[in-house]
């Protein structure tokens, strides 16, 4: 008796501890908008509590973004270029014409490094990393100069990939969670994918922008104007005469112009620009951008264009703090800080422009942001100007702080899933399973009578637990998530037909009531444990190699089979034994 009592017991606190789980889910899904707004702490509160609706079943978006590997690699020949002058010197090799060629490194040696230091140069090149052993060629134009060159290390980079998709997926979380989300997906495929879903995103188009920006923030040198000039003449050269009916020229005062293209022709600067002929007018060393489009006092809108140094002075690797902040014209700007060793960089920058009162040009994702004459020397803060808006420029605070991307990234799959979907989606769902469900409770009582209403409650009990155990672990319900627990329903019937079905085998065999109640749970129980054990080997497989809504289903699946066993095996056979068997004259209706 003791014992009946313990797991009346033991079956009351697990009810107990479900209710508490799943009601703040019954409160939020029954708060209307104004219930909402008037009490906004309480309403988030619930909100928090509550079963979390997968990207199916409450809209959002759904996106697979792929790190681009090819300007992961130049970006890493470029670090790689800039680092063998300085390591080779170390070394007391000198080291001319170091260029990037396809997808490794060249530069001259004299032909007595070669000979003598052969090991030396590989020591060094091992030092700068990525690159394997490298090939040596003589130029017939140069016999007193050996040509080395390096290919890229593919093993290398494909470790880089990984690492970088790593770094990306955390940098990209945490600019979500400042995009505001609730319960995000953010996972790795592959070796060099992201698989990102934002459920009940209100503005898709600003998530997009908020994850997909590179925010490789930069500072050049600007080159003269004259020069710009003269580089763009020659290119019209190339050209036709087309570039310079685009690019409008207006000279300032001497050696000053104003050089701009309107946001229309921006495509096509560009690809005019971008041409072989076109780049071979560009000197080694520079190369020219476009700007933000800024509009001026009369409302026309203009993109500036600049030549700057093409290798960045700075980057803003060491940048601390990035704010939205307004200017003396109320118009909204990020100010950014930087720590103690990139203030230091930026002090040393700014002051050396400040002596030849020479420009440098804020760039951003390889649009100059702004080009200002430099007039005293900065060391820890800045700011960033441009045509923003203030939701743009709250976001590009956001990206600076997260960090920038260590290569850009492209959407390779896009998905979107609206609201009236996803709640056409729960709809179905709930019909499904509702009308599974009604079907089997219908059946139990017809086939096992009594025993096939204690079934019932069982089953009752299971979905009680599962929506519960949902809700107190934060999981997520996805609409493969209701064929779960549709799924379980009927294992958990099944369960109970085994149990119901060898009770009836003891009784035909002769048996009394108490020892074939008894003997059937007994001898179901080990068929029952093997069944949903395999089933729940599948489903953390499923769970371990699947993404998004297949996990969705891996959970609630693997969630049912425990509730499942729990109300077939304890449940039942508690009530069984307490309210059938115990009473004055027992009878069994199965």
């Amino acid at each position: 008796m003791k014992s009946g009592n313990m797991r009346i017991w033991v079956i009351l606190a697990v009810i107990a501890a479900a209710g508490f789980g799943i009601y703040p889910t019954i409160v939020w899904s029954r708060m209307s908008p104004e219930a909402i707004a008037k009490d906004p702490p309480r309403a988030e509160y619930f909100r928090s509590k509550s079963i979390n609706l997968g990207l199916d079943l409450q809209g959002g978006i759904h996106l697979v973004l792929g790190i681009k590997t090819d300007k992961l690699m130049q970006n890493i020949l470029v670090t790689v270029n800039r680092r063998i002058p300085k390591i080779f010197k170390e070394r007391g090799i000198s080291v001319t014409e170091n260029k990037i060629v396809g997808d490794g490194i060249e530069f001259e040696v004299n032909p007595s490094a070669q000979t003598e230091r052969s090991k030396d140069i590989e020591e060094a090149l091992s030092i700068v990393g990525y690159l394997k052993s490298p090939d040596y060629r003589v130029d017939p134009a140069k016999p007193n100069r050996v040509i080395v060159r390096a290919i890229i290390d593919r093993e290398a980079f494909d470790r880089e990939v990984k690492e970088a998709t790593g770094r990306a997926l955390e940098i990209i979380r945490n600019r979500i969670d400042a995009f505001g989300v609730s319960e995000p997906s953010i996972q790795q495929s592959g070796n060099n994918k992201i698989v990102v879903e934002l459920p009940g995103a209100a503005d898709p188009e600003r998530a997009r922008s908020l994850i997909g920006r590179t925010a490789q923030l930069e500072f050049h040198r600007v080159k003269e104007d004259a020069d710009l000039n003269k580089i763009l003449t020659d290119i019209d050269g190339t050209t036709g005469g087309e570039l310079l009916k685009i690019v409008k020229v207006n000279q300032l005062k001497e050696g000053y112009f104003d050089i701009h293209i309107l946001p229309e022709n921006k495509e096509r600067f560009i690809e005019l620009i971008s041409s072989p002929l076109a780049q071979q007018k560009v000197p080694d060393g520079s190369r020219i951008y476009i700007g933000s489009v800024n509009e001026r006092r009369t409302g026309e809108k203009i993109i500036p264009i600049y030549m700057l140094e093409a290798e960045p002075a700075m980057t803003g690797e060491h940048l601390e703090m990035a704010r939205i902040s307004m200017d003396e014209k109320n118009k909204p700007i990020v100010a950014f800080e930087f720590g103690s060793e990139g203030a230091e960089q930026f002090g040393q920058l700014t002051a050396e422009l400040m002596r030849g009162q020479k420009r440098l040009a804020i760039v951003l994702d390889d649009v100059v942001q702004s080009a200002p004459t430099v007039r005293s020397q900065i060391r820890a803060r800045g700011q960033i100007e441009g045509d923003f808006t203030h939701e743009e420029a709250r976001d590009l605070a956001v990206v600076l702080r997260s960090g920038a991307l260590p290569a850009p990234v492209e959407i390779l799959e896009d998905r979107t899933v609206g609201p009236s979907l996803g709640k056409d989606s729960i709809q179905k769902g709930v019909l499904a399973s509702g009308i599974g469900l009604v079907l089997i409770i219908l059946f139990m009582p017809l086939w096992y009578k009594v025993a096939g209403t204690i079934a019932d409650i069982c089953l009752f009990l299971t979905i009680l637990f599962m929506l519960a155990t949902l809700a107190l672990f934060g999981a997520t319900l996805t609409l493969p998530g209701i064929a779960g627990i549709a799924l379980t329903l009927g294992m958990a019937v099944d369960a109970n037909i085994l149990i119901f079905e060898r009770i009836k085998e003891e009784l035909r065999n002769g048996k009394g009531i108490f020892t074939a109640v008894n003997a059937g749970y007994e001898k179901a129980f080990t068929t029952i444990l093997d069944s949903n054990l395999t089933t729940l080997i599948t489903a953390g497989a499923l769970y371990e190699y699947g993404t998004g809504p297949i996990r969705g289903f891996a959970v609630t699946l693997s969630i049912g089979i425990v509730a499942s066993m729990f109300t077939a095996i304890y449940v039942s056979k508690t009530i069984m034994n307490k309210f059938v068997l115990a009473a004055k004259e027992p009878r069994l209706s199965i």
